[in-house]
C-alpha cells in the first residue's frame, strides 16, 4: 500500500500522531493490530473502506488507511 500512495517509508506511531494533528498528513496506513491505540490519538481520522488483503495464517497481520473525516 506504501508503495501505491507513493511514500517510500514509515513513521514512528508518536510521530505520525504528531504530523497528522498538525495538519501535515492527510492520509496513513497503519498495521491492523496498532489501528486501536492510534485511532484515540487521531484528530478526524476515519478507517477507509480500503484494506491490504487478508493472510489465511493470521488474518490480525495487514494494514488499514486512515484518511480525514470530510
Amino acid at each position: 500500500m506504501l508503495l501505491y500512495l507513493q511514500k517510500p517509508h514509515f513513521l514512528k506511531p508518536d510521530e505520525a500522531v504528531q504530523e497528522w494533528n498538525g495538519g501535515a498528513l492527510d492520509a496513513l496506513v497503519v498495521p491492523k493490530d496498532k489501528i486501536s491505540e492510534l485511532m484515540r490519538e487521531l484528530q478526524n481520522a476515519a478507517i477507509a473502506p480500503f484494506q491490504s488483503i487478508d493472510r489465511k495464517a493470521d488474518p490480525q497481520i495487514g494494514y488499514l488507511l486512515v484518511t480525514r473525516r470530510s
